[in-house]
Formats: C-alpha cells, structure tokens, sequence
C-alpha cells in the first residue's frame, strides 16, 4: 500500500466517528444535524480520495476522483445551511432572505453532479509518481469556480457568527469554528489551485486530507465539552464587514493569477513552488481574519471611515452594551466589562472609572483598561470639581472647559473625555475616556453614544452595589436570627433549670430526687455545649438524624425533667395510648415537646390543667397512618386573628417577655419531617395544639 493513502484513510476514519460522537453528544436542534451531515458527506468524500490513490488506472482514479468532487458539492449546500442557522437568532429570516442563492445553489449542484455521472469535467489523464493528473474542460472548471464561491460564503458566515458573539459566548464554539475554518480553507486551497492551473492533481489532496484530520480533532474536542452550543446573535449592518474577507478571498486569487502569468511569460514552471505558497498563505490569512482582534478592529474601522463615517448604529451598539455588562452582580467583573466594551465599540486606547468611596469620601480610580490616570487621582466627594461635574451632568472635552480652575484638575485625568455617571441625582463616578486608537477628535456623535453608555453603566453600577448591600444586610438579618434561636433555646434551659431549683426547696434531703436532680442538670448542660457547638438552628436547612423514636417515653421524659406533677401549680392529665415507634429525629421532637409544654405552662401562670394525648390517627395502610400527639392546657388563649396572621411567624408572640421563636422552630422541625402541627384555641379557655407524624419512613404528604 502506498504510505500515502494513510492520510486520506485517516481524514475517511476520523470523521465516520466525529459524525456519529455529534449525533450523540452534540444536544438538540436542527444546527445539530446539519453538522453531522456535512460531516458525514466529509467522510464519504475522503474515501473517495482514499480509492483514488488504490486506483490501479487512470479510468479508476477518475471515477473516485468524481465521486469526492460529488460529496464536497453536498457539503458545500449542507454547510451552507449550517452557517445560515448555527447561532443565528433570526434565522428564518435570513433563510427567506438567502433562498434565492439556496436554489440556484441546490440546482447548481443537480447539475455538476449529472455531468460528473457523465464524467464530462476531464479531457485527458496522465498517470504521475504516487498519483494521477486530471486535465480540466471548461465545465471542470466551472464546477471549481462553484465550489469555490460557496465554499468562501461558507466561510465569511462562519466569521460573522464567531465575530458577533460576546466574548463570554465565544469560548464555546472557538474550536469548532476554528476546525471548520481549518478544512474548508484548504479546499479553497485546492480549488483555487484547481481553477488556476487547470488540472487535479490527487496528490494535493492529501493537505486536505491533513487539514480536515486537524480540523475534525479540534471540532470533536468542542462538542465533547459544549455540545453544538445554543448562542444567539442577530445579524444586521455587520454584513458589511463581511465584504473585507470576500476582498481579501478576491485579492489572493488575483495576485496568485497574476504571480503564475508573469512566470509562464518569462519561461519558469514553479507550479509546485506557488501552490505550496499559496496553502501556506491563505491558511495564515484565514486564521488571521477569524482570530485576529487587531486585523478585525483596522478592516472594522476602515469600513466606519469609508461609509459610516461619524455614524454609529445605536440599536446594535446598545444591545451589545446591555448583552455584555447585564446580568454582572460583581462589581470588578461589571468594571470590566465597561471599560472592555467600550473600548470596543469606540476604537478607544484605554478607558478608566472612578468610584465614589463613601468611607473615604472622595472619587478613587477603581477600574483601568491600558494606560491612564494614575491611582494617585482622587476628587473629593464634596469638592468644587466634582460639584461642577454633578451640574454638567454630560460628557465633556476637557480641554473645552471653560472655568479654568475645574479644567487644571480634570487635566489630571490625562484623558481627553470624562463622562459624570449620575444616578438618582447622585453622582456615583467618573467615566474617563482616552484617545481613540485612529488619533481622531470626539464629534458631537461620539459623546451622545457615551452620554447613552454612561447612564446605563450608571443604573449597572448602582443595581450591584444595591445588591452588594442586600447581600450584608441578608447576612446581618441570618445573624441576628441565628441569635435569636440560640437565646430562645437558652430560655427554654433556663426554664427547665428554674423548676429543678423550684422543686429542689421542697426534696432536697430526697436521695431518688437528688440523683435525678444531678442528672437533669448534667442533661441540660450537655444540651446547651451541643447548642453552642452548633450554633446553628432553623435559618437554614435542617439536617435530621434519623431514628426509630418511642414517641410515649419520650413525652414522659420531657414531664420528668420539668417535674411538672411536683410544683403543684399545674395539675396533669396524661392519655397516652399505644404507638409504634417513628422514623424521627429525637433531638428535634424533643425539642417541639417541650416548646409546646413550656408554652402550655406560660399561658396558665396562676395555674391550670395540663393534658398531654397521644393516638393513632390517619386511614390505613401504609403511608396513610400518623401518630398525633395533642398538648391541650386552660391558660388565657389565643386570638383568631393572631393565629391566622401571626402565629408561626418568626418574631411574632402572644406574650408579652416572648421572643417569637419557638412556635414557628416548631412548626419548621414538623413539617422538616413531612407532618403537620394544628391549633385551636378560645380566649380566656385555653389552647390545644396537635402534631401530626408519619408513622413509617419519610414520605412527603403530597405523594
């Protein structure tokens, strides 16, 4: 086997498989397939080269050289498609727009394809070292003006669609663009050299065989981690632009024709020689258009003094204005984004902003793109300087002002334009613009487009510094609650600790009293290092330690250590009937059992009755059943209108010394394990409160 054909057989494998890896992995929509047929009719169009170089004929060769010719016609439609939809967010539009050049495009390609059939594109062969050469007849040489032609619109979309995107949307389609630059760049290639020397030679093939093995590999390393990326651009005057790359497309076949005449007049053969040239050449030309900021900027900025000169397409530039610096809640990243996009769009050299330091109170540079005012210029927040600028309230010349106080301190800047960015009738900061890069003056369009710039960064910087202050004061509101629950907790031990000490007058010479005396106290102490530990309670999500709970033994825990039966002021009733165990955490039902006696005692200050029921509730079967634990006393009672509004509410109490807290942490520990608490109540009769649990594991009552 010729070592040659590896190449191509290569190119044939690679893409079999990127076809099928963009089939799976490349997400969903239309872009999608039209990509993985492009590729797919790339890979049947290399195997046709492959089998030109097996060809032990010329007939043969030809027959396979035809059929590679067939599948980049199909690619040339396919992609052309793909670089109408890829990315585009009025697509549909420019299909309707592009559907004259889709049908002469599609019936072009019926028609080369039937003369290819009737192998009409050749007038002679001629058998070469390691290959074969193709003489040309002249519909041969209008199929490669064809091929040509479309594949360079191919390629001017591609640009436009890389170019147009913000940076932020860039990364996710580089190499994919790059790897469908790379390829259909080296068919250009080849089809030039083609049309200008008038033959094939199978040999060049195997630099498209190389370049699409490149391309493919780079192509693959992007959809694998992006997919075919879902960005949206719309695209408007920047058609324009696009006519620099057909220019230069233009430019290098003619100087390449014009190179090749003066050679043959004067007796030379260097075909060889220019068509490596020319491979080397555009492919360094095509990278330098796509991926050249510089070039960009200077064909950019030719096109704006040639035919908009001192115009500005303000829907464009404002929509890429807001696409690059909304939806930025940091404040170095906003900056940035303002001094980036400006830049961009005014051909600016460097552009700084300067912030209002409120602990300071003065104007500092917060934000520097190239070269500038040094850190070192400051204004003082109620200075005269910055009194005027507040007055002026639009961009100035500096070099304009008349006050010549205020202009010896704006000269500091070093910039020919500052801008006051003015919000609320406040003034937050300074925009300072220097020279443009084409050392051209600011006309009056110029300032209106930043007049418009700096009052939206203004409202951007006032949102994030809005937000910024939202965020703390979240912070401080979590800190104060968090607080709030830990000295709620700690009232609930004090509590639990005031009764022991009630109770201790009256049994302290009891031994069984003052053992359990000693292990109430080592109990409450041992909770409250827990809690301290901790330091955590409702604000944030629970984290239940899960276990089988006997709901009864806990209940008569609770009434030990608070030794209710002996103060005498409450009189107790128990109902407790049979439960099974729950899936529970004990900690925090512990918790909700003793907030709600510990409530029940508070609301009968000169005494009362304590009833405290458990039972088995709920229809039957296996997600149906609760246990519900009621906690009923006679104290002053609760308002309708408090408990419909008020009542779980954090910081909301009945009470008077209350602290809000412990009702709705009771409420949020129920409901944490898909259960429900409930009240009744009548003023001056008394409160019932009822929890409901599930019985078996954790499933929400919502299914």
């Amino acid at each position: 086997m010729n070592p040659f054909t590896l190449l191509p057989l290569i190119g044939f494998l690679l893409t079999v498989s990127a076809g099928v890896y963009t089939i799976k992995k490349g997400g969903k929509g239309f872009s999608k397939g039209l990509l993985a047929i492009s590729i797919f009719s790339l890979s049947l169009a290399e195997f046709g080269n492959f089998m030109a170089f097996l060809s032990s004929s010329g007939q043969t060769a030809l027959y396979w050289q035809g059929w590679s010719l067939g599948w980049l016609l199909l690619v040339s439609f396919f992609g052309t498609l793909f670089s109408l939809i890829f990315g585009r967010q009025n697509y549909r539009i420019l299909l309707k727009k592009w559907g004259w050049y889709l049908t002469v495009l599609f019936l072009g390609i019926l028609w080369f394809l039937s003369k290819l059939a009737s192998a009409s594109l050749v007038s002679e062969a001629e058998q070469l070292f390691n290959g074969y050469a193709f003489r040309l007849t002249i519909i041969g040489r209008y199929l490669f003006a064809f091929l040509l032609i479309s594949l360079a619109i191919i390629l001017v979309n591609l640009e436009n669609t890389y170019r147009l995107i913000n940076s932020a949307q860039k990364k996710r389609i580089k190499y994919l663009i790059t790897g469908m630059c790379i390829f259909l760049s080296c068919y250009v290639i080849l089809a030039s050299l083609a049309l200008l020397f008038s033959y094939i030679d199978t040999r060049f093939t195997l630099f498209s065989s190389l370049a699409l093995s490149c391309g493919i590999i780079l192509m693959i390393s992007s959809v694998r981690r992006y997919g075919i990326s879902d960005v949206r651009i719309h695209i408007g005057r920047q058609a324009l632009y696009t006519s620099a790359t057909l220019t230069i497309i233009g430019s290098y076949l003619l100087a390449i024709g014009i190179i090749i005449k003066l050679f043959t007049k004067i007796g030379l053969n260097l075909n060889s020689f220019l068509s490596f040239l020319a491979a080397f050449f555009v492919f360094l030309l095509f990278i330098s258009i796509v991926f050249s900021k510089p070039l960009k900027e200077k064909i950019n900025m030719f096109i704006d003094r040639t035919f908009y000169k001192d115009r500005y397409d303000y829907r464009r530039e404002w929509m890429n204005f807001g696409e690059k610096t909304g939806l930025i809640f940091d404040m170095g990243e906003l900056l940035e984004s303002i001094t980036s996009a400006l830049s961009e769009i005014m051909h600016i050299k460097n552009v700084s902003i300067m912030l209002l330091d409120e602990n300071r109170k003065r104007y500092s540079l917060a934000k520097i793109k190239g070269s500038g005012c040094s850190n070192e210029t400051y204004f003082e927040k109620d200075s005269e300087v910055t009194d005027w600028l507040w007055r002026h309230g639009g961009p100035l010349e500096i070099k304009k002002v008349a006050n010549k106080k205020i202009r010896t301190e704006l000269e500091k800047l070093n910039v020919p334009v500052c801008v006051p960015l003015i919000t609320k009738q406040k003034l937050i900061g300074i925009l300072n613009i220097g020279e443009k890069i084409t050392g051209r003056k600011f006309t009056n369009e110029d300032l209106e487009l930043l007049k418009m710039v700096a009052s939206q960064a203004s409202i951007a910087i006032s949102n994030v510094r809005l937000s910024e202050s939202l965020i703390i004061a979240r912070e401080t509101e979590w800190l104060q609650k968090t607080s709030s629950f830990i000295i709620h907790d700690l009232k609930n031990f004090i509590s639990v600790l005031s009764m022991i000490i009630q109770n201790a007058a009256n049994n302290l010479n009891n031994p069984e009293f003052q053992k359990d005396f000693l292990d109430d106290i080592s109990d409450t102490i041992n909770k409250m290092n827990r809690l301290m530990t901790k330091l955590s309670t409702l604000p944030r999500k629970l984290e239940l330690k899960l276990q089988q709970v006997d709901i009864n033994g806990l209940i008569e825990e609770v009434i030990s250590k608070l030794k209710i039966e002996q103060a005498g002021q409450v009189k107790l009733a128990r109902h407790l009937n049979g439960l099974p165990s729950i899936t529970a955490d004990q900690g925090y039902i512990e918790k909700v059992i003793l907030n709600l006696i510990l409530n029940a005692i508070e609301a009968m200050s000169s005494g009362g009755k304590l009833t405290i029921g458990t039972r088995m509730a709920g229809a039957k079967g296996a997600n149906g059943r609760y246990a519900e634990i009621t906690v009923k006393d006679t104290g002053s009672g609760i308002s309708p209108e408090f408990i419909q509004r008020q009542l779980f509410r954090p910081f909301q109490s009945s009470k008077q010394k209350g602290l809000g807290i412990g009702l709705f942490q009771c409420k949020s520990i129920v409901e944490a394990h898909y259960g429900s608490i409930e009240v009744e109540s009548e003023v001056g009769k008394g409160t019932i409160f009822t929890v409901k649990l599930p019985i078996t594991r954790l499933i929400p009552l919502t299914g």
